[in-house]
């Protein structure tokens, strides 16, 4: 399970060398002052799909010589190899935070002698002190949040007056308080 989420957090900045492409990445800035002759040359490396991530690299550096900016690849290349490992020391750590963020937000939720105000106060403090940490929290707990309007048998109940605000049994009022939390910003 780590694996996938390391593959869904990676998987994008991994590709980056595919411009515009996908997720809306710039294209890598040697690509600047290039020809269009050039620029159709490097599209096609890359979008060779036969071709490894290896031998497409490669290429683009058999481009780079031909088109005289070898060292701006390089450079280029070593600066992805530099933010790649940040983001898996950066990625890392935060996983190994998260064991004792989700013990603190749950010691919040837990805690009954409390009003709601002060609950979400709370919670609104401990994510502001690691906002990143505290939105994948809310991602991972989101995931197992149950839909509105059904029990943990995935049926609903009784009848459904109206409103879609109520309370949708007892047994989600330990967590419903998160989705009052305002996502932070940082």
């Amino acid at each position: 399970k780590v694996a996938s989420l390391l593959l869904f957090i990676y998987g994008p900045v991994l590709s980056c060398h595919h411009g515009h492409r996908g997720h809306g990445r710039h294209s890598p800035p040697f690509l600047r002052d290039v020809s269009d002759k050039a620029l159709l040359e490097y599209y096609d490396i890359l979008s060779d799909d036969g071709k490894t991530i290896a031998q497409q690299k490669a290429g683009v550096m058999n481009w780079a010589v031909k088109y005289g900016i070898e060292n701006q690849v390089k450079e280029f290349n070593t600066h992805d190899a530099r933010t790649r490992k940040e983001i898996r020391y950066n990625v890392t750590k935060l996983i190994d935070d998260l064991p004792l963020a989700i013990d603190r937000f749950f010691d919040v939720m837990d805690d009954e002698y409390q009003t709601r105000e002060e609950r979400r106060k709370e919670l609104e403090d401990i994510s502001a002190q690691n906002p990143k940490l505290y939105r994948v929290l809310r991602f991972a707990i989101d995931q197992f949040q149950p839909r509105h309007g059904l029990y943990e048998d995935g049926h609903h109940h009784g009848r459904h007056h109206g409103s879609h605000h109520h309370d949708c049994g007892r047994w989600r009022r330990s967590v419903v308080d998160i989705d009052k939390v305002p996502p932070s910003r940082d």
